[in-house]
């Protein structure tokens, strides 16, 4: 109600955008969190393994996240975690196209493979970005449980089973 022309602008952060992955291996269990890749921008993998079949965070081992596009390798060795179960990798792509993610894990009991397929590198940011954001599930009526958390308690995933069970609390829910 002044009469003079204000000029208000407006910052919106919106929250960073990551791709998330999931891959099993007979000894270990992964989940990833990355930057969307883009060719010849370094983009963060954060990478929770968990022991099989206990479900409990992997303590100690040295682990290689090689980057592999068109038969072209970029790579990365971490000999420990930043935390009990967490790798930080930096990883750089140089190519674009389909490929996959290999982690080789080595530990005190022998190597292991874990490979992540299907795995795209884009050739610009805003292509990247708008396919990662197209992939985010709803957070609608979602609970998160991270991997740190299950860590802590006696969970693990498995098949659904028909079984006898005792009292049941009839409910609705959606």
């Amino acid at each position: 109600g002044c009469n003079h022309n204000h000029e208000i602008e407006i910052h919106t952060e919106s929250e960073e955008v990551k791709v998330q992955y999931s891959a099993y291996s007979e000894r270990f269990e992964l989940f990833a969190e990355a930057d969307p890749f883009v060719t010849g921008q370094t983009a963060n993998v954060l990478s929770h393994f968990s022991n099989l079949p206990d479900f409990t965070a992997f303590a100690k081992g040295t682990i290689t996240l090689k980057l592999i596009i068109d038969g072209r390798s970029t790579e990365q060795t971490l000999e420990n975690p930043i935390r009990k179960g967490i790798y930080s990798f930096d990883i750089r792509p140089e190519e674009s196209g389909e490929g996959t993610m290999e982690y080789l894990v080595k530990t005190d009991s022998g190597d292991y493979k874990v490979v992540v397929p299907d795995v795209k590198v884009y050739s610009d940011t805003h292509e990247a970005i708008e396919a990662a954001q197209e992939s985010i599930s709803s957070k609608t009526n979602t609970t998160v449980f991270t991997k740190e958390q299950s860590w802590k308690i006696d969970f693990s995933t498995g098949y659904p089973a028909r079984k006898p069970f005792g009292q049941v609390i009839k409910t609705t829910a959606q």
